[in-house]
């Protein structure tokens, strides 16, 4: 965290995940959170790190994303600060009935987040 202090962060506004862990990973750091540029949709973030407003946070499965592929040039770095982990949940009611886009959407999701 010490290497982003100064740093122009691109964000979320306030309330949304990521705007939040931003503002904790900040001030545990005792660092000022510098917000060059607040977005309502996280995917954004990539567009405007590309464009050089500054450094975004977001998961690391969004990174192996067809879209965060053509949004380069950008470099992901994994973010090593105590508490910087989001835990995602999926549910489903056993025994009912699950469609097949469904359970392909649960496979995906499992596949992906557990490769992370």
């Amino acid at each position: 965290m010490a290497d982003l202090a100064g740093e122009p962060v691109v964000t979320t506004r306030p309330g949304i995940w990521q705007r939040t862990l931003a503002e904790r990973l900040f001030s545990e750091a005792g660092l000022e959170l510098v917000v060059a540029c607040e977005i309502d949709e996280a995917t954004t973030a990539i567009e405007m790190v590309s464009a050089g407003l500054g450094v975004g946070f977001g998961p690391a499965w969004y990174l192996r994303s067809p879209l965060a592929a053509s949004r380069a040039p950008f470099s992901p770095v994994r973010l090593a600060a105590p508490g910087a982990e989001r835990v995602l949940r999926l549910f489903w009611r056993e025994g009912a009935y699950v469609s097949e886009a469904a359970r392909r959407f649960r496979d995906h999701l499992t596949a992906s987040l557990m490769a992370t």
